[in-house]
């Protein structure tokens, strides 16, 4: 199975190195190197290269990193408190 790669380097003007998102392997890596990333932060950032530009919401994030069941919780818990 091959694996699709995510490639981006942030904003143009800021002469960034080159990121790279292996998705089937959830590994990235800057300039070759891989970056040790915990789940999370895979996901965060397979997000941004998902929606780059865009302004993302609290809650779109939080789905996205801990799940639909999460955000339902952390929503009635702030309507009860």
């Amino acid at each position: 199975m091959q694996s699709e790669t995510i490639t981006g380097s942030g904003l143009p003007e800021s002469g960034q190195e080159i990121l790279e998102l292996d998705l089937a392997a959830r590994i990235v890596t800057k300039a070759g190197e891989p970056l040790n990333l915990t789940s999370a932060e895979f996901d965060l950032l397979h997000l941004f290269f998902e929606a780059p530009g865009q302004v993302l919401t609290r809650d779109k994030l939080v789905e996205r990193v801990l799940g639909p069941k999460v955000l339902s919780f952390l929503i009635a818990v702030l309507i009860f408190t």
